[in-house]
């Protein structure tokens, strides 16, 4: 059915009024205190390249800007590393895990996803989207499938996106906007579809006028189950100039969400996220700010003081500069300071030092320059030595890495693997195993960050074989309690051990099945050899000088011939 542009624009003007009364003012104070190149707010020129242009004119101390610099360099290291693996998909049956095929076509559908996000811009949407989690503690990233095979990712500025969550607390209504030039509109919608406006920018060589464009995606209300046209997938996708003309230039459809929308903390029913070290340190920041203008201010007032004259000077010129002489034929004690200042520079320096460390330490720099500090020495820090050295850190940052596993990541990984696989001859796939069709897979997390966050389970384990341990040494069926197997599978899964590095279960039994048998084989040839000794050892037995042998005599006991 057409589409009601009024009813389109109704929705987006109530999502607009909602997140104007939430937090629209305070991320606002968060672009221009901290990352005045992001955001789009009321006010704003919202073209390309100029949103950002009248910000930034409060920032007189870079300590806050660096800070968030760091801390988005350091989630990206410690979450989604390009030079590392930090993601692994493995079915839901574990028996699967364990079958040779099914193993080796997994090994192989990670390897080329792994290469499919290198080729793409995923690690550059990534940082961009750290980046806005912990400024605005929100973040919206587009995923895309191109035709010929590949993927294709963008992050949003908070300001250009508004969202809306289901009845599960999922977001699944997303409302954007962006500008377009004339010549883009063109190739991706065709001129036909395009207003009048942009027509005329075309034929009159202005191919680069923009127009701000925006796209609607939301479950689709009304549609035949039956068809899989794109008017009747379960989510509508609407392209529409704002403009005066409000022309529809595309309507389509998807059949899962195209976005990954994440933030920093949820709290109960809200629609977006807060609590990031952004808004949390913002307090803080405009202390810092307000205090490096008022240290600036009295080293200008002491250099510069006022000067009290007397009336005779009046419009005549006082010469401040080296050397520079005023004459005057008033006071006798000539010009002075209009009354005494005096400012403590080295306590005003001290309280602002105080501050940044509050803002290095609120935005996790210690925990993250610990990691940037040891790889630059080029001494890897591992995910033991985190939580060992910053275990309360890691506590702090672990419901954020958890949201960015759930959120940002999950939807990401799920919707590459996804496309992959139902075109595996475009991704280099070979056809998966028929047992495997039909089976749920699950994405586990590797990261640096990821591991830290699950060396709690490793200690568990660790504390209990060195007890296991020391109690065998008093009573060794204390080991019959534990299955230590499974301690080995587990403590390989948390760290994150590849898996073609962990033998499967058949393997295994194999393995010790044929240990057992070169352990019997061994045993039966020194029983042998033993045998033959103790015969050797009978034939050379005399039961006296005179006599026959000891097993001659057994023989011929036993009705055999005597041996000579």
């Amino acid at each position: 059915m057409p589409v009601d542009t009024q009813d389109l624009l109704n929705r987006w003007n109530a999502l607009k009024a909602e997140r104007e009364a939430s937090i629209e003012a305070k991320a606002k104070e968060v672009a221009e205190y901290l990352i005045p190149d992001r955001g789009r707010f009321p006010g704003d020129e919202r073209k390309p390249d100029k949103a950002h242009g009248k910000r930034g004119s409060k920032i007189l101390d870079s300590t806050p800007g660096d800070a968030h610099e760091i801390a988005t360099n350091g989630m990206y290291s410690g979450l989604t590393p390009p030079s590392r693996p930090w993601h692994r998909t493995q079915f839901q049956d574990e028996d699967l895990n364990e079958w040779g095929p099914a193993k080796k076509f997994m090994d192989r559908l990670e390897r080329r996803r792994n290469a499919e996000l290198r080729k793409s811009n995923f690690y550059s949407a990534m940082h961009s989207s750290y980046a806005e989690s912990i400024g605005f503690a929100n973040t919206l990233v587009y995923m895309r499938e191109l035709d010929a095979g590949g993927f294709v990712f963008r992050t949003f500025t908070f300001g250009e996106y508004w969202w809306s969550r289901s009845a599960t607390g999922r977001v699944d209504t997303v409302y954007r906007t962006e500008w377009m030039s004339a010549k883009k509109m063109l190739d991706d919608f065709g001129e036909d579809k395009c207003s009048r406006q942009v027509k005329e920018s075309l034929r009159n060589n202005r191919p680069f006028d923009c127009y701000e464009i925006l796209h609607a995606v939301e479950p689709r209300t009304v549609r035949d189950v039956t068809k899989k046209d794109a008017a009747n997938k379960p989510f509508q996708s609407v392209w529409m100039e704002t403009g005066n003309e409000k022309t529809v230039l595309r309507e389509g459809g998807f059949d899962d969400f195209p976005y990954a929308c994440a933030v920093w903390l949820l709290v109960g029913a809200d629609n977006y996220g807060s609590g990031s070290p952004g808004f949390r340190k913002l307090p803080d920041i405009k202390q810092l700010q307000d205090m490096e203008e008022s240290c600036l201010m009295a080293v200008h007032r002491e250099l510069d003081p006022p000067i009290q004259a007397p009336p005779s000077m009046k419009g005549q010129p006082i010469r401040r500069n080296s050397g520079g002489i005023t004459y005057h034929d008033g006071q006798a004690d000539g010009l002075k300071r209009l009354y005494e200042f005096k400012f403590d520079l080295q306590a005003g320096e001290a309280k602002s030092e105080a501050i940044r460390q509050r803002i290095f330490k609120g935005f996790y720099n210690d925990l993250f320059l610990m990691i940037t500090n040891s790889e630059a020495r080029g001494q890897p820090v591992t995910a033991t030595q985190i939580l060992e050295m910053q275990g309360e850190k890691m506590l702090q940052l672990g419901p954020f890495i958890e949201r960015q596993e759930d959120e940002l990541l999950d939807p990401i990984v799920t919707f590459v693997t996804s496309r992959m696989l139902q075109r595996p001859w475009v991704y280099g796939l070979p056809m998966p195993p028929e047992e495997i069709y039909g089976q749920q897979y699950k994405i586990e997390y590797i990261s640096l960050l990821a591991q830290a966050q699950r060396m709690i389970g490793i200690r568990a384990i660790d504390d209990t074989l060195t007890f296991a341990t020391a109690g065998a040494q008093v009573n060794p069926e204390i080991l019959d309690v534990y299955d230590l197997d499974e301690f080995a599978r587990e403590r390989a899964d948390l760290v994150g051990l590849p898996a073609k590095l962990v033998r499967s279960g058949d393997r295994v039994a194999e393995r010790r099945e044929q240990r057992a048998r070169q352990i019997h084989e061994q045993q039966a040839m020194e029983q042998a050899g033993a045998l033959a000794a103790g015969v050797k050892t009978l034939g050379d037995a005399k039961l006296n000088p005179d006599d026959p042998s000891v097993l001659s005599e057994m023989l011929k006991g036993l009705g055999g011939e005597a041996v000579q």
